[in-house]
């Protein structure tokens, strides 16, 4: 593979585009012995012949739904949950803090930002293990 491919996937990698009417996270590329340059996606596999990258790198867009890894990802993460429905408020917890990680990568100028989320976020969890204890407190009373 030449460099000037593997710098401009390099690129994209750890980033998300849209390619083809899809929103997807690039996670990694590699040549195959078969000439071609797989590209992985966190929904699939995308192969290119070494002359085709130029054209596949000019087709990627901006994501049409934004932040929509993070999404993808909270959603995800509910559905293995199986009988365990977090509240809304986990739900937002959980996006804001996918968002402020996604921030700090791009911009470490927003690491005060993501500390003063994570404080907030700590507090949150704090009051909610003290309401379970409360739950449970009152419900161990009426057995």
């Amino acid at each position: 593979m030449k460099d000037k491919i593997n710098i401009e996937l390099n690129k994209i990698i750890g980033k998300s585009f849209n390619y083809n009417g899809e929103d997807l996270y690039f996670e990694r590329f590699k040549e195959i012995s078969t000439g071609k340059i797989c590209v992985f996606t966190h929904k699939s596999t995308l192969h290119f012949y070494e002359s085709e990258i130029e054209g596949f790198l000019k087709n990627l867009t901006d994501c049409k739904v934004e932040n929509f890894r993070e999404k993808a990802l909270v959603s995800q993460n509910t559905k293995a949950l199986s009988g365990y429905t977090p509240s809304a408020e986990n739900v937002e917890m959980k996006a804001t803090l996918m968002e402020m990680l996604a921030k700090v990568k791009s911009n470490p100028n927003a690491i005060p930002q993501a500390k003063a989320t994570c404080d907030i976020v700590n507090t949150m969890i704090n009051i909610q293990k003290t309401e379970l204890d409360m739950i449970k407190m009152v419900s161990d009373k009426n057995k």
